[in-house]
């Protein structure tokens, strides 16, 4: 019986890998785009971005909610339903004759997308044995990295050929065959029928959560933009996410279940997983500064020097997979970490006099540590909940690597911009206020990574099998 459940397990996986690089892709190459996107429509950089930020808000809120969706409707139809709404998408935005239909496009796109990702390692884990469960999210993680890796360097040969709008509709073969193939090969497994019970409340609540926090924490990270508009918005996230939390606790069928969402494994992998994005933005975000005002690189000498972190993690994904599966999560997870920890505490001291292959081999250690952390903690996050409630999990994963970036970016910019102003002020020269602020972020970054890897190791060990998940205080 396991053996006929488990018989169509690698096409499952190729399926559900090609509906997630389609997304990684997407996501990855349409910032090459942004310039030329601006000058088709006479936009400032400021206003053009709104591409990229509608479609970061938009999933980001819904992630949980359409991996909930999984859960109650079935996987299947979720994410195939996905593909489907993000290839409608990308077409919607090659043909957009103005930017405020390029920007509504976007925002279909991103619904498609979070159906995509909110059920993406749910449909995997589902449909492989325990023991290779580590195996196929690395590999569905080395998918991802290959999206991320080679996005910029394809859009940049569409757009020079073709035009920024073919960036979108290089989407539309791709996913009509995926859903295809989904159509085809993923297994129906039994939904729970819901319908009537269906938390509505929950479901309009969780979102308006997640945008506010988005908005609010974005916009702090712009030193202009700290006004009373980004405290009220965070502060009305706060009020509507306890709103939530009760409406959560008191219903029959909600929409997170929080006694699972404390469970002590659950917890902890999330809160290591939120660090980990948390602190590696800090470096994606500096280091192109320091690349291009410290070392005088241009614009694509840097970019190919950050290319190192998600080139090292492509290889090492897998390997972090197996060795999870044969080790436990839970140490090969926290030696990831604990690297990624000494790699970037190694970009504290780099100075004027330091070169472009020195910042290469202190982003490689971290690119070393985020590979094996990543897939491991992921699995982790997945086994700890029970099958009926995995779209919940892996809609939480995409959460909070987003969250984590967004509050990263808000934190390490700001706090970057302070200490540089402050360091101009006391007569210390540009290149020397750089440097002291900049290692004065890497600092945070390093402490807050102390802390996850105390999480990671502290997370406890549950076999999936198990009906008793230790819970943290509430």
């Amino acid at each position: 019986m396991a053996d006929t459940r488990y018989s169509k397990k690698w096409v499952i996986l190729a399926a559900v890998s090609a509906g997630a690089f389609m997304g990684t892709i997407d996501a990855s190459i349409v910032n090459i785009a942004l310039p030329t996107i601006s000058r088709a429509f006479s936009l400032e950089v400021k206003t053009v971005s709104l591409t990229v930020i509608s479609y970061l808000i938009t999933i980001t809120s819904l992630l949980l909610v359409t991996g909930r969706f999984g859960d109650i409707f079935g996987r299947k139809p979720v994410f195939i339903l996905g593909i489907a709404v993000f290839t409608f998408g990308s077409f919607l935005c090659g043909m957009s004759v103005s930017f405020p239909m390029l920007v509504a496009s976007r925002i279909i796109q991103a619904l498609g997308g979070s159906m995509i990702a909110g059920n993406s390692a749910a449909l995997i884990t589902d449909n492989f044995p325990p023991n290779e469960k580590g195996k196929a999210l690395g590999i569905l993680g080395t998918v991802v990295s290959i999206g991320l890796t080679i996005g910029p360097p394809l859009g940049g040969i569409i757009i020079e050929h073709w035009g920024w709008r073919h960036i979108f509709w290089v989407n539309i073969p791709l996913g009509i065959a995926a859903v295809i193939v989904c159509v085809k090969t993923l297994p129906t497994l039994p939904k729970k029928n819901l319908i009537a019970k269906l938390d509505v409340r929950g479901i309009i609540l969780l979102p308006l959560v997640m945008v506010s926090l988005i908005i609010g924490v974005n916009s702090l990270g712009r030193i202009e933009s700290v006004n009373p508009t980004s405290i009220t918005l965070i502060s009305l996230s706060i009020v509507l996410a306890v709103m939530f939390y009760l409406h959560e606790k008191k219903t029959i069928e909600p929409l997170i279940d929080f006694n699972l969402l404390f469970s002590k494994r659950f917890f902890f992998s999330n809160i290591a997983g939120f660090i980990s994005y948390f602190s590696l933005i800090f470096v994606i975000i500096l280091i192109p500064f320091y690349n291009e005002s410290i070392l005088g690189l241009s614009a694509e000498e840097s970019g190919k020097v950050l290319l190192t972190i998600p080139l090292v993690t492509m290889f090492l994904a897998l390997l972090a997979g197996v060795a999870s599966d044969q080790f436990g999560e839970k140490y090969i997870a926290t030696a990831g970490l604990l690297i990624a920890l000494f790699g970037t505490a190694s970009l504290i001291g780099l100075g004027v006099g330091d070169s472009a292959l020195q910042v290469i081999m202190r982003l490689a250690i971290i690119g070393v540590g985020l590979g094996l952390f990543t897939t491991p903690n992921n699995s982790a996050i997945i086994g700890a909940i029970p099958l009926e409630q995995r779209g919940l999990a892996s809609g939480m994963i995409g959460t909070v690597r987003n969250l984590g970036m967004s509050l990263g970016v808000a934190v390490s910019t700001t706090f970057f911009t302070l200490w540089k102003e402050m360091f101009v002020d006391r007569g210390v020269a540009l290149n020397y206020a750089f440097i002291k602020s900049f290692d004065r972020v890497i600092i945070i970054a390093v402490v807050m990574l102390v802390f996850g890897v105390a999480f990671s190791l502290f997370r406890g060990k549950i076999t999936e099998s198990s009906s008793v998940y230790p819970v943290v205080s509430k």
